[in-house]
């Protein structure tokens, strides 16, 4: 069976080849999208089998094996070409295309376009050196823009009236076909005429470096200031990216991209050395576009003007892309001072401000929280209840459960801040007074050589003090998918779970007379010298105690587990991803510690 070149080289653009290898070959990252580890097909004790995503293909050095993601999933499972491509396809969520004669006449047609488009590309190249670009390389130099820049990003310019139908008209091309292409539009009297006049010329192009479609910004009082190409069949612009060719590798070294409004912004970002940004093409950033972001980082960065519009827009972004977020993928957000884009910027501020802002990105969860808050805080319980009301409906969008969960608590934590620093506000503060009954936190603070398992036992204690607490959907969710490494101390979880499940269907029976009836007598584990840190059960916990101790308890779980993956993982890629989650996971675990702390100091 024969696919048509563009379906292959889009299948390849949607897939890296390192997703692909995982499967048979356990791979160590190096920089910029690279990859290393042993050959699948001979066997070896030293890596010579690499990876390349910027470049699409695999290499090893010791047998010369070399292909892509089709021949690799052909020479490892026996796949016949055809086969290998419709279970590439699947994976990617793609479409098989339809092989007809009419599908084989399409394929020629987008063949040619690439073709047009590289001409037209060297056509406004050649016309902003000539005589007619003079006017547009004044603009350039007004903007303090080098040639390196221009040649860089291949800027050019579109003559008024028709030159670029004439070029082509010489060399013989369809006027069809350059309409199919987006490079002369149809009056309706059906004369044609260049869709771009008198203007500076930006080329996108897709991931590989084609040239797909033109930006032209106006250089006089022409409306609209910025015109892009149609849509074409080799062109959407709600899936491409301006420059993201060129910002894919420094995107990788850093593990880092940014995303700013428009074309001057990339080039500005460009010339103070941030080569890792992009700019959607005239619409706000959208679903195709940010999986593009997500597969090659995992927290792409929006840039935006501090204003009104800046604030509305991050405003719909976090709410549109909150469903979407899974483990390891999110956005951050940097807010420029209002009335400066990142060009502005980097000239008043220097392009050292920029990289600081960049690194000072605020997290998508701090972006929720901050929308909501608003401009005038909430004073009033109705107002912080309305509050309340608001983040547990964004959290609950997410589609992610293990998401869901740490957004839903963390807005828990941050609600409980707010809610205390209202309430001293203006007072003046007490001196602390010493926690007179055992915590979990001191336990912890004396637990260095205690069991393994301590933060389960704590885990469960909150849960036997105050049973009420798996009334709460958040915390029952978290404690049905917990892993816990003590075998008894897991039967005790499972069994809990199935006395809360046949409460739900009408049983009364008492916890504690259940887990005896399973032969479950937890009472061995807890007491003064028999855990190893005196932790001990307390019947009749308050609520408010159990949940916070819960999340005190529950954070550090998860920050110990993260901190496992950490010393045993050797992919360098996936070790920084986790290092990066312990860092989120700690910042969490201090706000329940302290919030835990506040509650036990009001009760006493």
């Amino acid at each position: 069976m024969k696919f048509p070149a563009y379906f292959l080289d889009q299948l390849r653009q949607v897939l890296p080849p390192s997703r692909v290898v995982r499967r048979r070959v356990r791979l160590q990252a190096k920089s910029g999208g690279e990859y290393v580890g042993l050959c699948p097909f001979h066997n070896e004790k030293t890596p010579s089998f690499t990876v390349s995503d910027n470049k699409g293909f695999y290499h090893c050095f010791g047998c010369g094996a070399h292909g892509d993601i089709v021949k690799f999933l052909m020479e490892t499972s026996g796949l016949s070409f055809a086969d290998s491509v419709k279970e590439l396809a699947a994976e990617a969520g793609l479409a098989l295309p339809v092989i007809t004669p009419e599908a084989r006449e399409k394929e020629k047609k987008i063949s040619d376009i690439y073709e047009i488009m590289e001409m037209a590309c060297r056509f406004f190249e050649e016309q902003l050196a000539s005589g007619a670009g003079f006017h547009a390389r004044e603009y350039l130099a007004k903007r303090e823009l080098s040639a390196e820049q221009v040649k860089k990003f291949r800027l050019g310019f579109a003559p008024d009236g028709s030159g670029l139908k004439n070029y082509f008209k010489a060399k013989g091309v369809a006027e069809e076909l350059l309409e199919g292409a987006g490079l002369i539009g149809r009056g309706e009297r059906g004369e044609t005429y260049d869709r771009f006049r008198a203007r500076l010329i930006f080329p996108i192009t897709d991931e590989r470096g084609k040239v797909i479609a033109f930006g032209g910004r106006a250089l006089g009082d022409q409306m609209p200031k910025y015109l892009n190409s149609p849509e074409t069949d080799i062109f959407k612009k709600g899936h491409n990216l301006y420059n993201l060719s060129s910002a894919q590798m420094p995107a990788r070294k850093t593990n880092r991209i940014v995303v700013v409004e428009g074309y001057m912004d990339v080039i500005a970002m460009d010339k103070a050395g941030i080569a890792n940004s992009v700019a959607p093409l005239g619409t706000a950033l959208t679903e195709q576009q940010l999986q593009k972001l997500w597969n090659l980082v995992n927290e792409p960065t929006i840039c935006l003007d501090g204003d009104s519009a800046g604030k509305r827009a991050m405003a719909k972004i976090a709410e549109n892309y909150l469903p979407l977020l899974t483990p390891g993928n999110s956005l951050s957000f940097v807010i420029l001072p209002p009335g400066l884009d990142p060009d502005d910027a980097i000239k008043a501020k220097g392009a050292d401000y920029m990289r600081k802002a960049i690194e000072r990105a605020l997290p998508l969860s701090e972006a929720v929280w901050n929308i909501e808050l608003g401009g005038e805080p909430p004073q009033t319980p109705e107002r912080i209840a309305a509050l309340e009301s608001r983040l547990s409906a964004l959290s609950g969008r997410i589609q992610d459960k293990a998401v869901k969960s740490y957004y839903a608590r963390f807005f828990k934590t941050k609600l409980f801040e707010y809610g205390r620093n209202q309430q001293s506000s203006g007072k003046k503060k007490a001196k602390p007074q010493p926690i007179k009954r055992t915590s979990a936190v001191e336990e912890l603070n004396r637990s260095e050589v205690s069991p393994p398992h301590l933060t389960e036992l704590l885990l469960l204690k909150y849960v036997l003090d105050c049973p009420k607490i798996l009334e709460d959907s958040v915390i029952e969710e978290e404690f049905a998918h917990l892993e816990f490494k003590h075998p008894a101390l897991d039967k005790a979880r499972v069994a809990i779970l199935e006395h809360t499940a046949l409460n739900l269907m009408g049983s009364d029976e008492n916890l504690q007379e259940y887990l005896e009836k399973k032969g479950i007598n937890l009472h061995i584990f807890y007491g003064k010298g028999k855990n190893g840190a005196g932790i001990s059960l307390r019947p009749g916990m308050e609520l408010e105690e159990a949940k916070a101790g819960w999340g005190f308890s529950v954070a550090r779980h998860n920050l110990l587990k993260i901190k496992e993956l950490i010393e045993k993982e050797t992919d360098a890629a996936r070790q920084h991803e986790y290092q990066r989650q312990a860092k989120v996971l700690e910042s969490i675990f201090a706000a329940e510690k302290t919030s835990f702390e506040t509650i036990l100091k009001i009760e006493e």
